[in-house]
């Protein structure tokens, strides 16, 4: 196994229910923008829409590429998708008054749309990495999988020291009387999910 995992996903849900850090800035922007990035890198990583594999005859289908270039194009798609939520998670904070909340609905849909958007990308990671089968010490795919698990998941990652996952739950306002998601724990849980499925990614190579 060439993965270390950060934490176990018990010790992260531990870990995560302590109080964001208030020096965090991200916004409903922000995940508008990262659900834009993410669309738009996994329909850069479907292996079909490379241009890789060719419909021929009878649902045949031909390699028109390898895995050399599917390499390039899988790692440059998480590294332009890791400095997007890099630079979102370092924001500087907004100058006069925040912007007023958008309605629960706008919230609600955004956010699902955003986790979507990654569950979809993260698939298509993962369907080229069993495909073409790349090795941890020597494809820059991995490193680039472990950047974008260490931004969800470590305070570390980032100059605000606050992952991903507790910067969303500042901006959710987890568990406080005006979230849109009430008393429902659904940011913590979907994002341990991620770091979860991030671990497995990695464990792949």
């Amino acid at each position: 196994m060439h993965l270390n995992h950060l934490l176990s996903s018990g010790l992260l849900s531990m870990c995560l229910l302590r109080l964001p850090r208030a020096n965090a800035h991200l916004t409903y922007a922000s995940i508008r923008n990262l659900t834009s990035l993410t669309s738009e890198a996994h329909d850069r990583v479907r292996i079909p829409d490379l241009g890789f594999w060719s419909a021929v005859g009878d649902g045949q289908q031909v390699e028109l590429g390898g895995r050399d270039e599917v390499e390039i194009v899988v790692t440059a798609a998480l590294r332009t998708l890791c400095s997007g939520l890099l630079g979102e998670l370092e924001m500087a904070p907004p100058s006069g008054d925040e912007p007023k909340s958008p309605p629960c609905s706008t919230v609600l849909r955004e956010y699902h749309d955003f986790l979507n958007s990654t569950v979809h990308f993260l698939a298509a990671v993962r369907d080229a990495q069993l495909r073409y089968q790349w090795r941890g010490g020597d494809t820059p795919v991995f490193d680039a999988v472990m950047w974008l698990q260490s931004l969800w998941a470590s305070r570390a990652s980032n100059k605000q020291s606050s992952s991903f996952i507790e910067q969303q739950m500042q901006l959710y306002k987890y568990r406080q009387q005006e979230s849109c998601f009430g008393d429902s724990n659904e940011v913590l849980k979907h994002g341990v999910e991620i770091v979860e499925f991030l671990n497995d990614l990695g464990d792949e190579f």
